[in-house]
């Protein structure tokens, strides 16, 4: 996990900002400075010069969106994106537009360095969730807390093998397929399995911890 880099600082707006819903695209102080933001709890953000203008995503978003197709199994090793039923929120809408049928990736998605907030040392200007939802840190980059979740490929008990790190990847390994109560009601309760479903729930919070702690780590120092 990253060291904790210390002269990184942000700094928050004064006044709380309008949260981020239905895909909505704002002006910031970036270098491509319209920010396309995904739906509500989206994952994924692209920047562009104009409204009309070509979008591209931030280099560094490039690993985590590979990772979260090949986790939804609608990667192909020809570089297809094959969508059918996936969560397509993760995306703006111009580019779930465009994600209907199968495509080449490099069709849809192109990308240049150092475009997003993180990488300009950058507050949005839009917000992730309401206060209610989460602290601040939360509330301004919940996109790069999922961003970094699909960088270390894993949505709980899913990893991807010689991706996902050792020591989160032996949290999942168990718990791959299995069903929670809540998933498989009264039938086929028993104590092993009871025990087992603690022990999912007691992963899964440890996985979400260390996934937290990586994007806090990474972000560094907030005024």
């Amino acid at each position: 996990m990253p060291e904790k880099i210390s002269h990184k600082v942000y700094i928050y707006p004064e006044t709380e900002k309008k949260i981020a819903r239905e895909s909505p695209s704002n002006t910031e102080d970036l270098p491509l400075p319209v920010v396309r933001y995904p739906d509500h709890y989206g994952t994924f953000i692209a920047f562009s010069e104009l409204e009309s203008s070509e979008y591209f995503f931030c280099e560094c978003e490039r690993n985590p969106i590979l990772n979260y197709f090949k986790l939804e199994k609608i990667w192909t090793e020809n570089e297809i994106v094959n969508p059918g039923s996936w969560n397509h929120h993760r995306f703006p809408e111009a580019i779930t537009q465009r994600l209907k049928e199968p495509v080449l990736f490099g069709d849809v998605f192109k990308f240049k360095p150092s475009l997003c907030h993180r990488c300009n040392l950058k507050v949005p200007q839009m917000r992730y969730c309401h206060e209610m939802y989460g602290r601040r840190i939360k509330q301004y980059f919940g996109w790069y807390f999922k961003q970094d979740q699909m960088r270390l490929a894993v949505v709980f008990p899913d990893y991807l093998p010689g991706i996902t790190p050792k020591d989160l990847a032996r949290l999942c390994r168990r718990f791959v397929n299995f069903e929670t109560g809540l998933e498989k009601g009264d039938e086929g309760y028993s104590r092993n399995y009871y025990s087992k479903e603690i022990q999912y729930f007691q992963n899964k919070k440890i996985v979400e911890k260390i996934l937290a702690d990586y994007t806090r780590n990474s972000l560094g120092i907030f005024l």
